[in-house]
Protein backbone atom coordinates (compact mmCIF):
# COMPACT_ATOMS: atom_id res chain seq x y z
CA UNK A 1 0.00 0.00 0.00
CA UNK A 2 2.64 2.65 0.92
CA UNK A 3 4.68 1.57 -1.88
CA UNK A 4 1.58 2.57 -4.30
CA UNK A 5 1.04 4.94 -2.55
CA UNK A 6 4.70 7.28 -2.51
CA UNK A 7 4.67 6.08 -6.32
CA UNK A 8 1.85 8.10 -7.23
CA UNK A 9 2.65 10.93 -5.45
CA UNK A 10 6.22 11.26 -6.44
CA UNK A 11 6.16 9.65 -10.08
CA UNK A 12 5.53 11.63 -12.98
CA UNK A 13 3.49 10.04 -16.02
CA UNK A 14 3.58 11.64 -19.02
CA UNK A 15 2.08 9.53 -22.43
CA UNK A 16 5.19 10.64 -25.54
CA UNK A 17 2.78 11.09 -28.45
CA UNK A 18 5.18 11.00 -31.70
CA UNK A 19 2.78 10.56 -34.95
CA UNK A 20 -0.64 12.39 -36.61
CA UNK A 21 -3.03 10.91 -35.10
CA UNK A 22 -1.56 10.08 -31.76
CA UNK A 23 -1.02 14.21 -31.49
CA UNK A 24 -5.02 14.71 -32.49
CA UNK A 25 -6.18 12.64 -30.33
CA UNK A 26 -4.32 14.41 -27.19
CA UNK A 27 -7.26 15.28 -25.03
CA UNK A 28 -7.91 11.37 -25.10
CA UNK A 29 -4.69 10.62 -23.87
CA UNK A 30 -4.85 13.57 -20.98
CA UNK A 31 -8.17 12.37 -19.79
CA UNK A 32 -6.29 9.16 -18.47
CA UNK A 33 -6.81 8.80 -15.03
CA UNK A 34 -3.31 9.10 -13.37
CA UNK A 35 -1.48 10.63 -16.32
CA UNK A 36 -0.09 13.91 -14.98
CA UNK A 37 0.86 14.94 -19.31
CA UNK A 38 1.98 14.34 -22.47
CA UNK A 39 5.11 14.82 -24.29
CA UNK A 40 4.89 15.60 -28.27
CA UNK A 41 8.26 14.01 -29.59
CA UNK A 42 8.94 16.11 -32.94
CA UNK A 43 11.67 14.16 -34.58
CA UNK A 44 9.06 10.86 -34.68
CA UNK A 45 6.08 13.08 -36.28
CA UNK A 46 9.01 14.02 -39.05
CA UNK A 47 9.71 10.51 -39.32
CA UNK A 48 6.17 9.21 -39.76
CA UNK A 49 4.66 12.43 -41.29
CA UNK A 50 7.20 13.83 -43.45
CA UNK A 51 6.15 17.82 -42.16
CA UNK A 52 9.81 19.49 -40.21
CA UNK A 53 8.96 20.98 -36.90
CA UNK A 54 8.56 24.23 -38.73
CA UNK A 55 5.65 23.61 -41.36
CA UNK A 56 2.68 25.42 -40.47
CA UNK A 57 0.10 22.45 -39.51
CA UNK A 58 2.83 21.33 -37.22
CA UNK A 59 2.78 23.92 -35.80
CA UNK A 60 -0.83 24.30 -35.41
CA UNK A 61 -0.94 20.68 -34.39
CA UNK A 62 1.71 21.50 -31.30
CA UNK A 63 -0.44 24.51 -30.31
CA UNK A 64 -3.76 22.08 -29.89
CA UNK A 65 -1.95 19.66 -28.01
CA UNK A 66 -0.78 22.96 -25.35
CA UNK A 67 -3.91 24.19 -25.40
CA UNK A 68 -5.95 20.66 -24.43
CA UNK A 69 -3.23 19.87 -21.50
CA UNK A 70 -3.94 23.32 -20.32
CA UNK A 71 -7.34 22.85 -20.58
CA UNK A 72 -7.14 20.00 -18.75
CA UNK A 73 -4.99 21.11 -15.98
CA UNK A 74 -2.35 18.71 -17.52
CA UNK A 75 1.13 19.37 -18.18
CA UNK A 76 2.65 19.14 -21.73
CA UNK A 77 6.03 18.98 -23.10
CA UNK A 78 7.59 18.94 -26.22
CA UNK A 79 10.98 18.90 -27.42
CA UNK A 80 13.05 22.02 -28.76
CA UNK A 81 16.24 22.11 -31.47
CA UNK A 82 16.80 25.57 -30.86
CA UNK A 83 16.42 28.27 -28.02
CA UNK A 84 14.54 30.44 -30.27
CA UNK A 85 12.04 27.40 -31.03
CA UNK A 86 12.06 26.35 -27.41
CA UNK A 87 10.62 29.82 -26.37
CA UNK A 88 7.85 29.45 -29.34
CA UNK A 89 6.83 26.87 -27.58
CA UNK A 90 7.43 28.35 -24.05
CA UNK A 91 5.08 31.32 -25.27
CA UNK A 92 2.37 28.49 -26.95
CA UNK A 93 2.29 27.40 -23.20
CA UNK A 94 4.31 24.05 -22.77
CA UNK A 95 5.04 23.16 -19.32
CA UNK A 96 8.38 21.53 -20.29
CA UNK A 97 10.30 22.40 -22.84
CA UNK A 98 13.91 20.44 -23.72
CA UNK A 99 16.14 21.74 -25.73
CA UNK A 100 18.57 19.68 -28.03
CA UNK A 101 18.68 16.03 -26.27
CA UNK A 102 22.52 14.40 -25.63
CA UNK A 103 23.46 12.83 -28.87
CA UNK A 104 23.13 16.49 -30.63
CA UNK A 105 24.27 18.05 -27.46
CA UNK A 106 27.06 16.17 -27.59
CA UNK A 107 27.96 16.21 -31.26
CA UNK A 108 28.02 20.11 -31.30
CA UNK A 109 30.54 20.09 -28.51
CA UNK A 110 32.45 17.89 -30.30
CA UNK A 111 32.11 19.96 -33.00
CA UNK A 112 32.96 23.03 -31.21
CA UNK A 113 36.39 21.50 -29.40
CA UNK A 114 37.37 20.59 -32.93
CA UNK A 115 37.14 23.69 -34.38
CA UNK A 116 38.34 25.13 -31.56
CA UNK A 117 41.49 23.18 -31.95
CA UNK A 118 41.79 23.30 -35.92
CA UNK A 119 41.40 27.49 -35.44
CA UNK A 120 43.74 27.78 -32.51
CA UNK A 121 47.82 29.10 -32.73
CA UNK A 122 49.57 26.65 -35.01
CA UNK A 123 52.96 25.77 -33.54
CA UNK A 124 55.92 24.68 -35.30
CA UNK A 125 57.76 21.65 -33.95
CA UNK A 126 61.69 22.30 -33.33
CA UNK A 127 64.00 21.76 -36.35
CA UNK A 128 64.73 17.84 -36.36
CA UNK A 129 61.34 16.74 -34.70
CA UNK A 130 58.82 17.27 -37.71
Amino acid sequence: GDYIRRGNEQCLRMVQLEDWRSLEAAAEFLAVRDVNGVFVGLGDLYLSSGKPSSDPDVQRLARAVAESAREAGRLSGIAAANPEEARRYLDMGYSLVMVGNDATLFAKAAADTLMATKSGPRHRAPKGHG
